[in-house]
């Protein structure tokens, strides 16, 4: 990465990545929830400040696994769309275009691990009514915002600006 943008912004970059999955994770851990990885984006405004791009800390963009179940050396339960994948390895897809349409209890399932995901996080239930879909900005926001709650987004701007 060094060799593409600069290594000065390399290396900020690296450090403000591993801030905030640091924050993030010791929030996940105190609420038993591993963040075993995630990916975080970045751009630049039109301005040319770096700026945090695209979904982080989601279970779209990161592996989630219950302290509770963890064991070394093992295939781990997760909260993320590590259920997806494994159906999709388990009709052995091609991977090729099109995708195979999810089953509804495929989907089902990945959505309940996603809830409990987030009601973990955040200590409540997230209300919704089957068969009605959430609102998927609300979700996501409610989603990062638990993770975020001891980083506003203004203290995150100054990190990525300082």
């Amino acid at each position: 990465m060094a060799s593409i943008i600069d290594p000065e912004v390399t290396e900020f970059l690296r450090d403000v990545s591993l801030s905030l999955y640091q924050e993030a994770s010791d929030y996940a851990r105190s609420r038993k929830i591993i963040i075993a990885d995630t990916k975080f984006e970045f751009g630049r405004d039109l301005d040319g400040r770096i700026i945090l791009i695209d979904e982080a800390l989601t279970p779209d963009s990161s592996r989630f696994w219950p302290v509770e179940s963890y064991e070394i050396g093992k295939s781990q339960a997760s909260f993320d769309k590590q259920f997806v994948r494994d159906y999709l390895e388990g009709i052995a897809w091609n991977k090729q275009p099109p995708a195979p349409s999810l089953p509804p209890e495929v989907a089902a399932a990945t959505t309940t691990r996603y809830l409990e995901a987030y009601e973990l996080l955040v200590e409540n239930r997230f209300d919704w009514s089957p068969g009605v879909p959430p609102s998927a900005g609300l979700g996501v926001r409610r989603f990062v915002g638990a993770l975020g709650q001891r980083r506003s987004k203004r203290s995150i701007y100054r990190l990525l600006n300082t």
